[in-house]
């Protein structure tokens, strides 16, 4: 029984602090993440959509480092590593 209260108020919660969200700041958003990648802190990549449409999509950090060279992330490394994934979702489940 409190298990299920302290659910439907977190779900409660979760849905009314959802209607307050804040507005998107690409700026601040790009200034953190060359933050990160100066530091060499972070690597990986973003998308924020909303309604099917994509408001801002970042990647940072090195997809691959053989000795000296250095290949930069970016959102195609994902594509490739998704369907990559996906391939072999289906071909486990066949």
């Amino acid at each position: 029984m409190k298990l299920r209260v302290l659910f439907a108020t977190l779900l409660t919660l979760a849905l009314f602090i959802a209607g307050y969200a804040q507005t998107l700041d690409k700026a601040k958003l790009d200034q953190f993440f060359d933050r990160l990648a100066e530091k060499n802190k972070a690597m990986g990549s973003l998308t924020i959509a909303k309604d099917g449409k994509v408001l801002y999509t970042r990647a940072i950090g090195y997809s691959q480092i053989n000795g000296t060279e250095k290949k930069p992330f970016t959102a195609e490394n994902i594509a490739q590593c998704s369907n990559a994934a996906g391939s072999t979702e289906a071909s486990a489940a066949a």
